[in-house]
């Protein structure tokens, strides 16, 4: 919801797989009122195929994975790059963000540092998909 209004030539879809999440992002859409903010839809990244760009205004041509790779298991990772290679043309990318170790130790501090991964954390899965109008 946050980038919408400061990126407004994409397109943002908001995704995750928990409805409580789901309800959560929406009110923030409807709160931001920025146009190209669409409507959140529910995303596992660990489903075979991805239903969301069935009727979008524009092809996918990049991911933004905000904070799921810090407390989700290996396999919902995978999953993410697996879902991206099938709905993301050759030119599009895949954006990480998150606290990460570097060398072994933790770039974040505070309560990112101590975060334990939780057996499936996919229901906190990608928070935000750009839509590009046009190339890169």
């Amino acid at each position: 919801v946050f980038f919408a209004p400061h990126l407004t030539q994409r397109y943002w879809l908001p995704t995750d797989m928990d409805p409580a999440n789901l309800a959560s992002i929406a009110a923030w859409r409807e709160e931001a009122d920025a146009a190209n903010l669409l409507p959140p839809r529910q995303l596992d990244v660990r489903d075979p195929v991805w239903a969301i760009d069935c009727d979008l205004p524009a092809p996918v041509s990049a991911i933004v994975n905000i904070n799921m790779l810090l407390i989700s298991p290996w396999s919902c990772c995978e999953a993410l790059f697996a879902g991206a290679a099938e709905t993301l043309n050759q030119r599009a990318v895949v954006t990480l963000y998150g606290p990460f170790k570097r060398d072994g130790v933790h770039t974040a501090d505070g309560e990112w540092a101590s975060v334990k991964r939780t057996p499936c954390a996919a229901s906190l899965s990608i928070l935000g998909v750009g839509i590009f109008e046009s190339g890169l």
